[in-house]
Parts: structure tokens; C-alpha cells; sequence
């Protein structure tokens, strides 16, 4: 049995970064692909159902945090853990289904999908199992696998949304591609770990309810913060301007790919080095120091060319997301930072600070960008998310200061001088280098990241220390 604190964390998040990179490519290829050929207004509607799917199946992710937490426990009733994960999703699809149904008008005028309901419920089936399974894979600390096995679905949800929009089943294919996918990848998960399954004693689930009492509302107000945009935006403006702020979400989406690797491994090794009595500090300092490495020249790169970024990816059609991705380009900056906060505290067993910062973030949110929707639109709603965000992550930084732990990570501050550096190139390069094609923009955009990695290197030593490290041990 692996326990999460004895895998490499560099080696681990390195591996998992090549099949974040591999994943992000694909999905990448796939948006634009779909994005152009469905138009903004249906591939707008798909984002709305699954939105809707992903909010409904919190139960099983917040519980799954539980069992996340408990199963990395030096000694913990495993077999019994996963006899209840097998059963959680069941539950929620049968209590879905059957309450679901008197609603199911209102889903088809929300999303302007006809038969949405039966959507709905196959994929909050799909996406539930796979999620109570890749719970258990990830508190082993394996998260170069569960990042591969992830990629692996990627390639078979664009392969099959591919077949199905090619025969006209249009925003339907697209759901119904991803449903089979996650569901095809189920095994991949099973086979990763020791599957043992027995009846769960009351103890034990005693033990995760108490945990989760936390972690499934933290689950849903987490995930209605990530998607409240969309709903907003969806409620009161259009499904095209949903569509713009999906693409300028997927754009930015690269700048989670460090921090939610480590955040995905801390939770559990700070849970199995507390559970032995080790040291958890130089672990902390380490995910801190990287968790925004992609986040911020990501944010500078938005910053110095956003509509050359919009228009050669998706098309003049979505340019007005250009306004709208270097707000969430900042929001990522700070987000990268909180979510490893998150996990930290999580795996102290301290979940309830976190459902208490994010009801906070959540609510300022919410009331902020109904109030600004009115005046600025959709970039309104992206103002009110970059103050919320702010916010989540002054209260986690001061919670772990109270534990004497590290919240801020001199090599951050490193990584901000290289991306203002890069910024400073990349203005008059985008001037100099007309950005009309893929080729150029691809030119200007690596030009932008040998610089910013390049800074890091030279003013960095742990930069140094790890890229040496992580050599060394590639090379054995």
C-alpha cells in the first residue's frame, strides 16, 4: 500500500504536469474545434448542463474529500472506506433522478437544450463514479497516475464527442461523448490501487461524516463560486456571452495545472506525516513556492496581448472575451495560492476554516457581481470574482500564519519580477511581430516563456534545485 507521504513530490507533480500538458492541448484543440463549428450560443448551452451536473454531484466530491482524508491516515479502515464510496454515487443518482424530474421544463428552458433532464442525470452518473474512485487513487499520492488516467479520458471524451458532433448530434454530442468517456475510464481507476471492498461499520462512517459535515458544503459553495458566473451570466444576459466566458476560462485554465497537483497531494501528505508526528514546513514551503509558477505569466501574458490571444484561438466571433481574460488571469494568480491553502488545512483536519472562508468569499461574490452584472456586463461579474478571490486568499494566508506554518514563499515574489519582465518584452514584440496566425502568436508566446523561465533560473536557487533535482533523477 502506497502511503502519500513516501512518493516524491517533485517527481510526482512533474509527471502529472507532462499529462496536465498532454490534457490541456487536447482539451484545447477541442473547444476550438467545437466552439467554431457549434457556434456560441449551443456550445454555450452544453457548459450550462454540465454545470448544473457538476453542482448536483458535490455530494460525492465533498464526501469524497472525506474519504480522501481519512483513507491516508496511517490506520484507517480502507476496505471499508471504499464499500462506501461504491455506494454514494448509487444514492445520489437515484435521489437526482426521482427529484429532478418535476423540473425537468425548467433545466430545458435554462439550458435551451430539449431533453436535458435525461442528460442530466446520465452525466452526474458518469462523472460521480468516476469521482468517488479518483479519490481513493489520489490519497495514495500517486498523482502522476491519476493525472494520466485523466489524460486518457481526455483523449477518449474528445475522440467520441468528435464521432458525435461529426453525426449532427450537435451540443448533445458533446455531452453524451464526455458521459461515455468518464465512464469508459472507471477501470483505469480501480485497477490503480488494492481494491478490497467490505460492509462499512458504523465507526467508520461515523468517522468520514465527520469530516464531511464540512467538506460537502465546502464542495458545493466551492463549486457555486467556480460556476456562479456562468449561472449569472446565463440568468441574465445570454448563452453567447456564456460562451465568451468560456473560452477566456479555458484560455486561463493552464495556470491551475502546478497548484492543483500539489493541492491534490498535500491534503493527503499533510494528513499521513500528521497522523505519524513528522515535520510538515519545508512541505508547505515547497507547494507555495510553485503553486502560481504557470498562474502568473499566464496573468502578464493576458495582460500584454489578450485579443490576439481570443481571436487567432477561437475567432472573431469571440473577441469580446478579450476583456474578459485578463480578469480571469488575475483571479488565477490568487486562486492558485488559496486552493493550496485549502488542501493544507484540509489535511490538518481543519475543513471547517475552509467552508468559513469560502462562504465568506462566496456570498461577496455573489452580492458584489449582481450589483456590478448591470453595469459593466460580464466583466463585472469577473471584477467581483477577483475581489472574492482576494479575499480567500488574505484569510487562508492568515490561518496558516496562526499555525505557524509558511504563507508566503519568497520564490512567488521571484516569479512576479520574471513575469513583469516578460510583459515589459512582450509589448513591444507583439508591435514588432504582427500577430495574424497561430505561428506568430505560438512565436510571441514562447518568446514571452524562454524569458520568464529564464529570469526564474538565474534569481532563483530553489528554481535551480529542483530543475537539477528533477534531471538527476531522469537521468538514473
Amino acid at each position: 500500500m502506497t502511503d502519500a507521504s513516501e512518493v516524491n513530490l517533485s517527481m510526482e507533480v512533474s509527471k502529472g504536469l507532462v499529462a496536465k500538458v498532454v490534457m490541456a492541448l487536447i482539451g484545447f484543440v477541442g473547444t476550438i474545434v467545437f466552439a467554431r463549428v457549434l457556434g456560441a450560443t449551443k456550445f454555450g448551452s452544453y457548459y450550462l448542463l454540465l454545470m448544473i451536473a457538476e453542482i448536483l454531484k458535490k455530494p460525492v466530491d465533498g464526501w469524497g474529500a472525506a474519504a480522501k482524508k481519512r483513507y491516508s491516515e496511517l490506520s484507517s479502515p480502507k476496505d471499508e472506506i471504499i464499500g462506501i464510496q461504491i455506494l454514494l454515487p448509487i444514492i445520489l443518482i437515484t435521489v437526482v433522478a426521482i427529484v429532478a424530474y418535476p423540473f425537468e421544463n425548467s433545466v430545458v428552458e435554462y439550458t435551451g437544450m430539449s431533453e436535458s433532464y435525461l442528460l442530466l442525470v446520465f452525466l452526474l452518473g458518469t462523472l460521480s463514479i468516476y469521482s468517488a474512485f479518483e479519490s481513493i487513487l489520489s490519497a495514495t499520492g500517486q498523482i502522476g497516475r491519476q493525472t494520466g488516467i485523466d489524460t486518457v479520458r481526455s483523449v477518449l471524451t474528445l475522440a467520441l464527442q468528435a464521432v458525435f458532433v461529426w453525426y449532427g448530434m450537435g451540443a448533445f454530442g458533446m455531452a453524451y461523448g464526455l458521459g461515455f468517456a468518464t465512464l469508459l475510464s472507471v477501470p483505469l481507476l480501480i485497477w490503480s490501487f488494492e481494491f478490497s471492498v467490505e460492509i462499512p461499520t458504523w465507526g467508520t462512517v461515523r468517522s468520514l461524516a465527520t469530516f464531511a459535515k464540512d467538506s460537502i458544503p465546502y464542495a458545493f459553495v466551492s463549486k457555486a463560486w467556480d460556476r456562479y458566473d456562468i449561472f449569472l451570466i446565463g440568468l441574465v444576459l445570454s448563452p453567447p456571452i456564456v460562451g465568451y466566458y468560456e473560452v477566456a476560462y479555458k484560455l486561463v485554465v493552464p495556470a491551475t495545472f502546478v497548484s492543483g497537483m500539489i493541492g491534490s497531494i498535500m491534503m493527503p501528505r499533510t494528513s499521513n506525516l500528521q497522523s505519524k508526528g513528522e515535520d510538515i514546513t519545508a512541505d508547505i514551503a515547497n507547494s507555495l513556492s510553485f503553486a502560481s509558477l504557470f498562474a502568473i505569466p499566464i496573468f502578464f501574458g493576458a495582460l500584454a496581448i489578450p485579443e490576439k490571444l481570443v481571436v487567432t484561438a477561437y475567432g472573431a466571433e469571440y473577441r469580446e472575451a478579450a476583456t474578459l481574460l485578463v480578469g480571469l488571469a488575475l483571479f488565477q494568480v490568487f486562486n492558485t495560492q488559496s486552493k493550496v491553502f485549502g488542501d493544507i488545512l484540509a489535511g490538518l483536519d481543519r475543513h471547517h476554516l475552509n467552508l468559513r472562508i469560502a462562504l465568506v468569499a462566496f456570498a461577496v461574490n455573489v452580492v458584489l457581481g449582481y450589483l456590478l452584472i448591470y453595469e459593466y456586463g460580464a466583466l463585472g461579474v469577473v471584477i467581483a470574482t477577483v475581489v472574492a478571490s482576494v479575499i480567500e486568499y488574505s484569510a487562508g494566508a492568515y490561518l496558516l500564519s496562526l499555525y505557524d506554518l509558511p504563507s508566503v514563499s519568497r520564490t512567488v515574489i521571484y516569479e512576479i519580477l520574471a513575469g513583469i519582465l516578460m510583459y515589459v518584452a512582450l509589448i513591444p514584440l507583439a508591435r514588432f511581430v504582427s500577430i495574424e496566425s497561430w505561428f506568430t502568436l505560438f512565436l510571441v508566446v514562447g518568446i514571452g516563456a524562454v524569458i520568464y523561465f529564464t529570469v526564474l533560473f538565474v534569481v532563483s536557487a530553489r528554481i535551480r534545485g529542483v530543475v537539477q533535482s528533477l534531471l538527476g533523477n531522469a537521468l538514473k
